[in-house]
């Protein structure tokens, strides 16, 4: 059938064309999300996301023809985020899985973050615990994105000393 005559059908309310829709652009929809993600679980999670978006603002679509573009930028955005949480877990995870098998609780990490030297500890701040990215941080801080790594690894550095002296 007809792309353009299912969107504008989809549009309407009409379920079952937007099934359709969703029937002859889940292989590629897949095929992106693994891409990004590389895994089958979280593939799957952000094509859900991405039906759920797309059945809901169908109608904010203006032209049909660019049906799977759309729907496919939609899927990237899903993916990007829970990209973003994953990455966020294993930044976390390398800071904190030092910290467990020393025997030091959150609140004494927290601690020693505030003895490293204010342009590493705000650093370390922004990357671990308020998920900004290199270009972020380097952007807000007006440093090269160089700097912000070198920074980052000697303040990792610095806690793994703190935690192993302690």
């Amino acid at each position: 059938m007809d792309i353009s005559l299912l969107v504008k059908r989809a549009q309407k309310g009409n379920k079952e064309a937007f099934s359709d829709l969703i029937k002859n652009t889940r292989n590629d929809m897949f095929k992106v999300a693994m891409g990004i993600l590389k895994n089958e679980e979280d593939a799957l999670d952000a094509i859900q996301d991405t039906i759920l978006d797309s059945y809901k603002n169908i109608e904010k679509l203006s032209s049909s023809k660019y049906f799977k573009t759309w729907i496919i930028k939609i899927l990237i955005n899903n993916s990007i985020k829970i990209l973003r949480k994953t990455e966020k877990y294993v930044k976390n995870e390398e800071l904190y899985i030092n910290y467990k098998e020393e025997g030091f609780s959150e609140i004494e990490l927290m601690d020693i973050i505030d003895k490293l030297p204010k342009e590493l500890k705000d650093l370390v701040k922004a990357y671990y615990f308020e998920d900004s990215s290199i270009k972020e941080i380097s952007s807000e801080f007006n440093i090269p994105e160089g700097t912000v790594k070198s920074r980052l690894s000697r303040s990792r550095t610095f806690l793994k000393n703190i935690l192993k002296a302690n």
